[in-house]
This record gives structure tokens, C-alpha cells and sequence, in this order.
């Protein structure tokens, strides 16, 4: 089976799970919750373009999945009360420098700041070190989406096996991140079996491509 449909079995698994659950409304959930289904529907999004053979689009929301996911998570872990106040009201993730500066939270800080208080077992810092390099020059045109298009003279759309096994890979790390979150917030009683489950759908995509 292709990674792109164990991503499918685990869509399908997810949208089964989620639709019982009830999370208390606060603006802080509502946000979190919001942003999650964006990050999931981002993710049915690239498997559907892959599908239609539309790689350099599915290559595009790679990051948007990857950064909606962790914003939620930020939102809902590690934001005061007033964060949250200034992301709905002006769009805005900052904080106060030990200086009592405001400066601007990158994804790399709200990712540190998420592992400092979410079991993640390092799985978004890794990923972070690991792909946000070409996440970026993905989704800004850069030489990967060039290289990708442009080969011996000809411009087409180019794709592999082991190109698939690496997007799949962050949508599976970032599935997995969100899910457990949302089961989190929504205090289910099955979380640890709900994730298990999830995990062994996306078991072949998280090992390595070239993995025997």
C-alpha cells in the first residue's frame, strides 16, 4: 500500500473519532478547535492533490497543515489569556522579551514553547529541524518546486516514492500531534487506545523510505 493511502485510512479513522466528541467552548478551545480542523482538512487537501497528480499544489500545503497544527497547539497549551485575546482580536502570536520588549513568535519558538509543557517526545522538534527547510521553499516557489518541474530540458511535474514518504511522513507526525490534542481537550476516557489505533494506520509511513 502507497503512504498516500495509509493517509486516507487515517483521515477516514479521524473524522469517525472526532465526530463524538464535545469540547467546552471557551475562546481559547474554539480557536484550537478551529485551527485543527483547518491542519486536518489541509491534510485531506494533500492527499486529494496528489491523487489528481497536482504535486507542486499538494507540496504548497505542506507547511500551512504543518503550521495551522502547531499553532492550535500553541494556542491551546501554551498561550496566557491575553495571547489568545491578541491572536483573535489582531492576528497577532507575540510576547515580551525579558527586555518587556513585544517581539514576534516564529514557528521555531512556539514549537520549543509546546514541548516544554506537551508530551510530543521531541516528534515536533525533530520534524522542525527535519523539514521545515523545504516546507519553505515549497510553498515560496523556490529551487525544490524548479527541481521538481524542470527535467532534462522539459517542464513537468516530477514525483517519487520517496518524495511521497517524506510529505506523508509530516502529515502523519502532524495527524498524530493534533489528534491526540483534540481527544485531550475533549477529556476522553479512550485516548490512549484512540491513538494507538491512529498510530498503527500510519506505522509504515513513519519509518524511514528506504526501511526493509
Amino acid at each position: 500500500m502507497k503512504p498516500i493511502n495509509h493517509i486516507q485510512n487515517a483521515l477516514a479513522y479521524i473524522d469517525i473519532e472526532i465526530e463524538q466528541l464535545e469540547i467546552q467552548t471557551t475562546k481559547r478551545s474554539a480557536i484550537f478547535g478551529t485551527l485543527s480542523d483547518v491542519s486536518i482538512e489541509h491534510a485531506k487537501s494533500i492527499f486529494t492533490l496528489i491523487e489528481g497528480h497536482l504535486y507542486a499544489s499538494a507540496l504548497c500545503l505542506v507547511r500551512p497543515m504543518y503550521e495551522t497544527g502547531v499553532r492550535s497547539l500553541w494556542i491551546n497549551r501554551c498561550a496566557s489569556d491575553q495571547q489568545v485575546e491578541t491572536f483573535s482580536q489582531e492576528e497577532k502570536l507575540e510576547q515580551l522579551s525579558e527586555k518587556g520588549k513585544v517581539e514576534k513568535l516564529s514557528v521555531g519558538n512556539l514549537v520549543d514553547a509546546i514541548e516544554k509543557v506537551s508530551p510530543t517526545c521531541g516528534a515536533l522538534s525533530h520534524l522542525h529541524s527535519e523539514a521545515w527547510g523545504f516546507m519553505n521553499s515549497y510553498v515560496h516557489g523556490g529551487m525544490l518546486q524548479v527541481s521538481k518541474r524542470l527535467t532534462g530540458g522539459n517542464i513537468t511535474p516530477e514525483w517519487s516514492d520517496e518524495l511521497e514518504h517524506e510529505v506523508c511522513k509530516v502529515i502523519s507526525v502532524m495527524l498524530i500531534v493534533v489528534f491526540s490534542e483534540i481527544l485531550e481537550t475533549a477529556e476522553s476516557e479512550n485516548k490512549e487506545r484512540l491513538v494507538e489505533s491512529l498510530e498503527k494506520h500510519l506505522e509504515p509511513v513513519l519509518v524511514p523510505a528506504n526501511a526493509s
